[in-house]
């Protein structure tokens, strides 16, 4: 058994790989398309779709992902005045 790691052991499980950073910041770049895609909305980057799509991002996801999660949650507003 000599020279072996704990995780190596058998029955042993590996050690679980580190979770996501969810409280990952933002780039600069990131925050400058959220400000300009905010012009679309109603109350700006304080709506409650920019908040979400600010969320989802910091979780990790992309624009465009977070943009549709957000769109899911928009209460099924008529949210046909944008394309994406």
């Amino acid at each position: 058994m000599g020279g072996h790691l704990p995780s190596e052991k058998k029955g042993m499980k590996k050690p679980m790989k580190k979770p996501m950073n969810k409280s990952k910041t933002l780039t600069d770049k990131q925050m400058e398309k959220l400000r300009e895609h905010s012009k679309q909305h109603p109350n700006g980057m304080r709506g409650k779709h920019m908040r979400n799509m600010v969320k989802f991002m910091k979780q990790g996801m992309t624009f465009n992902k977070a943009h549709k999660e957000a769109l899911k949650l928009d209460n099924g507003k008529n949210n046909n005045n944008y394309s994406k």
